[in-house]
């Protein structure tokens, strides 16, 4: 993701695969970014499930420093 006006290999979205977790950072904190989410074909709170730090990070150890830094803060 990125300014696709001036980096060539940037998009402005992204399409994250129903089932899959997202987050995201600024590469730079100095800087600020404009974020939304948008569901298709609809959104249910019902069905509305925050990561839990700690399943992911066991079922991914590898990526147990990522997890932890965008994962929910309580």
């Amino acid at each position: 993701l990125g300014n696709a006006l001036t980096h060539a290999d940037a998009v402005f979205q992204a399409v994250v695969p129903t089932g899959q977790w997202f987050a995201a950072e600024l590469c730079d904190p100095a800087t600020f970014a404009l974020v939304g989410c948008t569901v298709a074909p609809g959104f249910e709170f019902s069905e509305f499930e925050l990561a839990d730090i700690a399943v992911l990070t066991k079922a991914h150890p590898q990526h147990a420093d990522v997890i932890a830094r965008l994962g929910p803060r309580a």
